[in-house]
């Protein structure tokens, strides 16, 4: 059975990156660290890691099949980008 990303998981992360934006928390996690966590399998973690209790992002680690599909989708979107733009960026 083919599994779809959820309305609530988008909206959710939505929700949370707004609150992060709002809380000026955004420097504390660089493209860098963003990349890293996508190529991982691990963002969200990463993300829970670098702004502690600043943001919950358990919706999203405690839902496997939901943390999955979100990570495609933001893989392909990147794969999107790059392809549009021609190269993929330098890795560190």
């Amino acid at each position: 059975m083919k599994q779809n990303l959820r309305l609530s998981s988008l909206t959710y992360t939505l929700f949370v990156s707004l609150a992060a934006i709002d809380k000026e928390l955004t420097s504390k996690v660089s493209f860098h660290d963003f990349y890293r966590g996508l190529d991982d399998g691990t963002l969200f973690e990463d993300i829970q890691m670098k702004l502690g209790s600043d943001i919950d992002m358990s919706l999203l680690i405690g839902q496997p099949d939901q943390k999955k599909l979100f990570l495609e989708m933001l893989e392909a979107t990147r794969a999107a980008l790059e392809d549009a733009r021609g190269a993929r960026p330098e890795s560190n």
